[in-house]
């Protein structure tokens, strides 16, 4: 039997019952296997803060190691001297083309109050001419006046237009501005820690050119190397919500519960092992720490157990008996006191066994 170096093997009794047992048949007991299998925390997830924008690194607010506070600030900081000068030329050609807008909108509000008076006229002095009352000369003044008044109107809503559409482009590229600075704060998630800073203050940085890497450390994971038998294990702990991990350089006693299993997909044909990430909260759990998980599971019927009373020492052989008296030598693989395992193939399949004492 081949056994895995990141492994302990411990066999214990599957629901045997020895007290006052006088008879043994070894195919109802097969033996079950505890295993231990180690590994260790790793950041579920970790990225790279770079910058959205080119320019030299005028601060770095962090060090290796250091954990990223909630404090809403930036921990990078790329030099925004020329950003800022070309938000505030945005900013001051917004306010100019709103002033032009104003202007434009009273224009237009002049331009429609003499076009209606205009009209008024005209259809006053129409009056009076068909009354006689006023002179052709009139009429065609009065004409002459509303349709210049007409043509300046249609200019001023020109106009207006103009300069509102000049106006809505000078605010977008003011607010475009406006957040081409604000990317050049680079801020980073709470509560992740910077495992290692990449450049330094002074350097000169390209778009999306790594500064720090940064891990997520309120949670870990650990990734183990599962049999198919192990992993169905697992399986059943984490629907019964009794999976744990120990970790033996912090606590030997104290378990922490394994908030979440995700299986990597594919399988090992060489090693014919699923890998399995189990992950825990943080609780005081740094990196790099070894983790435990302990499983039991029923291999197969190749390996049974047997009471230490049913076997006998002859000769520095090991000798068991059946209820008809027949003797049979056995190789035990593991002896723990009271019980032993031995391979299903050394035995009969139904043999019962007898107490020889």
């Amino acid at each position: 039997m081949h056994i895995s170096p990141y492994s302990v093997l411990l066999f214990t009794l599957f629901s045997a019952q020895l007290v006052g047992a006088e008879t043994w048949t070894p195919s109802e007991h097969p033996a079950v296997v505890t295993t231990t299998v180690m590994g260790f925390t790793q950041p579920r997830r970790s990225m790279h803060v770079a910058p959205e924008v080119s320019g030299r690194i005028s601060m770095i607010a962090v060090d290796d190691s250091d954990l990223i506070t909630e404090n809403n600030n930036p921990v990078v900081s790329i030099d925004a001297t020329f950003a800022t000068i070309a938000m505030n030329q945005a900013d001051l050609a917004a306010q100019q083309a709103a002033l032009a807008n104003g202007r434009a909108q009273q224009a237009l509000q002049s331009a429609n109050s003499h076009c209606a008076w205009a009209t008024a006229q005209h259809k006053r002095i129409e009056v009076l001419a068909t009354q006689e009352q006023a002179t052709h000369e009139e009429l065609d003044a009065v004409q002459n006046t509303l349709n210049i008044a007409t043509a300046q109107l249609h200019d001023a809503q020109l106009a207006h237009e103009q300069t509102l559409v000049s106006e809505q482009q000078a605010k977008q590229a003011h607010s475009h501005a406006k957040e081409t600075v604000l990317r050049h704060a680079i801020h980073a998630p709470a509560g992740w820690q910077v495992r290692k800073r990449l450049a330094q203050v002074g350097s000169i940085v390209q778009i999306g050119e790594p500064i720090l890497e940064i891990v997520d450390v309120r949670s870990f994971s650990v990734s183990f190397q599962l049999s198919t038998l192990q992993l169905t294990s697992l399986k059943k702990l984490i629907a019964e919500n009794n999976a744990t991990l120990s970790f033996p350089q912090k606590d030997h006693q104290q378990t922490h519960p394994v908030i979440a299993m995700r299986i990597e997909p594919g399988f090992n044909q060489d090693t014919r092992k699923h890998t399995v990430f189990c992950d825990v909260n943080a609780d005081g759990i740094r990196d790099g720490l070894e983790a435990q998980l302990h499983l039991q599971t029923i291999p197969s019927t190749d390996m049974l157990t047997i009471p230490s009373s049913f076997v006998a020492l002859h000769q520095e052989q090991y000798r068991v008996t059946d209820t008809t008296g027949k003797k049979y030598t056995i190789n035990p693989l593991s002896m723990d006191g009271e019980f032993i395992i031995i391979t299903a193939r050394q035995l009969p399949a139904s043999i019962t066994l007898t107490d020889e004492e």
